[in-house]
């Protein structure tokens, strides 16, 4: 196996850096070729460290979670590893509301709800049409996603740009399961409009959405489904996704008659 060995590099994380620029994109790779997941999981370190060299991380999060407990108490290394999955998600905790406990399946429904609100920011309200060519207000965020993940202007997003976000959440969200399903079950999660507009999320915790869906709120049933929606994709029985095989059979996730009683005759 060949190996490359680095002598006397002063700056580590600029190495790192270089080291996945140059391979992340596919007509500049020249030392490593990655393969999809891969190179979504290097992708999605670079948008980070966006972020980050920005001074944008926390203050996007801060936007992201209205009543979060002390999110002007983040450590910006500590968040990027938690994000990044190169260190535990204890200080995602600032984040979380006053009356939730910082338990890991809440740290982890933080976790993702971070990824989402920075790979989809939510841009600024639109202000009114006077007739005159206006050239839309993208916020600090968006500009950041554009030039990290190399998108064309604000006016071109098509649907590519929102299938390659997708694939790209749902590449860093898979980094928090131990079981890792197939990046392709995110497919359709999020559109243009998420891309253009940014997906923007229910504030409220996972228990209080669920006392309400009980309480027969529509909202927040539909909001509870797209927040379980990670974990039923990374589920320990996996999905049956396009090209995985037998999507029509009886025997795929989901279906009833996989899961009746077998004869005892």
């Amino acid at each position: 196996m060949p190996t490359d060995i680095v002598i006397g590099c002063s700056d580590p994380a600029a190495l790192e850096h270089v080291l996945r620029t140059l391979n992340v994109d596919d007509h500049l790779r020249g030392i490593q070729p990655y393969d999809e997941d891969a190179r979504l999981i290097a992708l999605w370190a670079i948008l980070v460290d966006a972020y980050v060299t920005d001074r944008q991380l926390v203050p996007a999060l801060s936007d992201a979670f209205p009543g979060a407990r002390a999110a002007d108490q983040l450590d910006v290394d500590g968040v990027r590893a938690a994000l990044t999955a190169n260190g535990p998600l204890d200080p995602l905790a600032p984040l979380l509301p006053l009356e939730e406990v910082p338990a890991p399946a809440a740290l982890r429904d933080i976790a993702i709800r971070s990824i989402t609100a920075l790979i989809f920011p939510a841009l600024p309200e639109a202000s009114a049409t006077t007739g005159r060519r206006q050239v839309r207000d993208t916020g600090p965020y968006w500009p950041i996603v554009r030039g990290a993940l190399q998108e064309p202007a604000w006016s071109q997003i098509r649907t590519k740009a929102a299938m390659a976000r997708t694939r790209l959440w749902s590449a860093a969200v898979a980094q928090l399961f131990l079981q890792r399903g197939n990046i392709l079950s995110a497919t359709g999660l999020f559109g243009v409009s998420d891309v253009k507009e940014g997906a923007r999320q229910d504030p409220r915790s996972v228990r209080t959405l669920i006392l309400k869906a009980e309480a027969g709120d529509a909202a927040a049933w539909s909001a509870l489904v797209d927040r379980i929606v990670p974990n039923l994709i990374h589920a320990p029985e996996p999905l049956i996704t396009p090209g995985q095989g037998s999507e029509a059979g009886n025997l795929r996730k989901g279906c009833a008659a996989a899961h009746q009683a077998p004869s005892l005759r």
